[in-house]
């Protein structure tokens, strides 16, 4: 399944149609587009994985929201994503020419997997809206009392 919302090159798009076409792989992927909120949910609850082939990035609000449903993720190791996986530990990260091996073992190791899905629920709990809301009020509290 291939879903997202900006794909930012329609030439980027219509590449991964025609490599699809020419694998003979019509049968087995989808192009899904946008996702509706509503159905989030069901689509990340059956995804084994999920991909973010990016070549340059700061921050990610999708990735956060697929953490969300503690779903694993394998990211490209760039700068950005170096640094999240460092504090947090809860994706993987592959090199230009190490998807395919990254990808194959991440499907086949469900350890791994069931690794990547409890740190994502203790990052998503530790980086919550409410605990990101009570340390900006002690930041604000202590500024106060300065």
């Amino acid at each position: 399944l291939i879903a997202g919302t900006n794909v930012k090159s329609e030439k980027y798009s219509e590449g991964l149609k025609q490599l699809v076409k020419e694998k003979n792989l019509e049968e087995r992927v989808i192009f899904y587009g946008f996702v509706k909120d509503k159905d989030k949910k069901t689509i990340f609850s059956a995804t084994d994985l999920v991909l973010f082939p990016y070549k340059d990035i700061y921050q990610s609000g999708s990735m956060n929201e697929v953490l969300s449903y503690a779903t694993p993720i394998l990211a490209s190791s760039i700068d950005g994503f170096k640094e999240f996986q460092k504090e947090f530990h809860c994706i993987e990260l592959a090199e230009e020419h190490e998807w395919k091996q990254k990808i194959n073992k991440l499907l086949k190791d469900k350890k791994l997997q069931k690794s990547l899905e409890k740190k994502a629920k203790v990052y998503c709990k530790e980086n919550s809206w409410k605990k990101t809301a009570e340390k900006t009020i002690k930041e604000y509290e202590k500024l106060l009392k300065s």
